[in-house]
């Protein structure tokens, strides 16, 4: 088992298909980049032990980008977005997962 990516290519999302606002395609760009510097090399063992020794400094990083809480409300820390526009954002749709 090597680590590195599970995937050989990445299909074009098409944004304007999936109905997102702008504001959800730079959210789903964003991700989308994190997750490929962040777990790119690490997706074969990912994906063959479904282990990742430094999940604790990545859900941190994911904290400091906002992304948990995200439906919450501001005043707790979240970023208020509504249930029915964060199930427009898949994982799948993030370009990763």
């Amino acid at each position: 088992m090597t680590a590195g990516p599970s995937r050989g290519y990445w299909a074009p999302i098409d944004d304007t298909l999936l109905g997102l606002t702008e504001d959800q395609q730079q959210l789903r760009e964003t991700c989308h980049k994190f997750f490929v510097k962040e777990l790119d090399e690490h997706a074969g063992v990912l994906d063959h032990t479904n282990t990742f020794d430094d999940l604790r400094p990545f859900w941190k990083k994911l904290g400091d980008m906002g992304l948990l809480g995200i439906t919450c409300p501001a005043e707790y820390g979240g970023s208020e977005m509504t249930y029915s526009a964060f199930k427009k954002l898949p994982s799948r749709n993030f370009g990763y997962f």
